[in-house]
């Protein structure tokens, strides 16, 4: 099974180019180190309105099946459908890699304890490529029901 990751992050609020652009290059150098984006930006119209079930259902099913979410906080941006996806990582231990930090103290929260914060697109890359690593090695042993990991503590 291919290492996996959802990428979270501003689309309210933004415009259509600013809630793709960075997910479609980032989803790119994803697939360059064989790790599998789940978009939730993939096949929607920028003109189109879609309901509010039918994005959670698929954000929400998206997420049970990624390894991890990549949150990308836009500094200034309000995030609501990024901090209800938060939310439901908190409530299923599912690990985040934050870029930035959110305005939101509860996702703060949650990274705080179960993800870790970095900078930059290039450095969530480098963290995703060796939690990637980590589980191939863990399955390689034959090991398995194992949570890669609940909480990610650095330093």
């Amino acid at each position: 099974m291919m290492f996996s990751v959802y990428l979270a992050g501003p689309i309210q609020n933004v415009t259509y180019e600013e809630a793709t652009a960075w997910r479609s290059r980032f989803a790119k150098q994803l697939e360059g180190i064989g790790v599998w984006a789940f978009d939730p930006m993939r096949n929607k119209e920028p003109a189109k309105s879609y309901s509010d079930a039918d994005i959670a259902e698929r954000d929400f099913d998206d997420i049970d099946n990624a390894d991890v979410v990549l949150l990308y906080c836009k500094q200034g941006v309000p995030m609501e459908g990024s901090s209800c996806e938060i939310g439901y990582c908190r409530a299923y231990s599912i690990p985040i890699v934050s870029v930035g930090r959110s305005s939101c103290s509860l996702v703060r929260d949650t990274v705080r304890k179960q993800g870790i914060e970095v900078e930059s697109l290039e450095q969530a890359l480098l963290i995703i490529e060796a939690l990637k690593e980590i589980k191939e090695k863990i399955l390689e042993l034959g090991l398995t029901n194992i949570i890669l990991c609940s909480n990610i503590i650095i330093g």
